[in-house]
């Protein structure tokens, strides 16, 4: 499926909207081949220093996501990470890269009606951007694809 010299990483979103404990169950059983072949990105959870150690595929849960679903792990390594909230990422000192690799908001809770006066939008956006890069967490804003072509470039400056 993925040669074993493959460069390419791929950041794969799974939403969990209802019933966490079993979907996480699920989830769990259906990447174990993953992981067994080593193409999970993981952390060792037994070293709270510890970054992650990426690999082909790093899975990342969003939506009605309870943090203790993804603590729980069954053994050492952890390889579901979590969707933080861009705005919030002060609110929880988890929100680091080694849980949290990828924080989100839709663009219009980021900036409201700011848009339609791009000096304003973009001072906006770049403080959220520079207070998730500074952690090491790549972002990835939500909503349509017509956004000004600046927001695109700056969102994609992960790090």
């Amino acid at each position: 499926m993925v040669p074993r010299a493959c460069s390419t990483r791929i950041r794969l979103f799974i939403c969990v909207s209802d019933e966490a404990c079993r979907t996480f169950d699920a989830l769990d059983d259906a990447l174990q081949p993953f992981l067994e072949e080593g193409w999970l990105t993981t952390v060792d959870t037994t070293d709270p220093q510890a970054p992650p150690k990426r690999s082909a595929l790093t899975i990342i849960v969003t939506g009605n996501v309870p943090i203790p679903s993804i603590m729980n792990t069954k053994g050492p390594l952890r390889y579901i990470f979590y969707d933080a909230p861009l705005k919030n990422l002060d609110e929880n000192p988890m929100f680091s890269q080694a849980f949290s690799p990828m924080a989100s908001a839709s663009f219009s809770s980021l900036v409201g009606s700011r848009w339609v006066i791009p000096k304003l939008a973009k001072k906006k956006i770049l403080e959220y951007v520079g207070k998730a890069h500074s952690k090491g967490i790549a972002v990835r804003v939500t909503e349509p694809i017509d956004f000004p072509v600046w927001i695109r470039c700056v969102a994609s400056s992960a790090p």
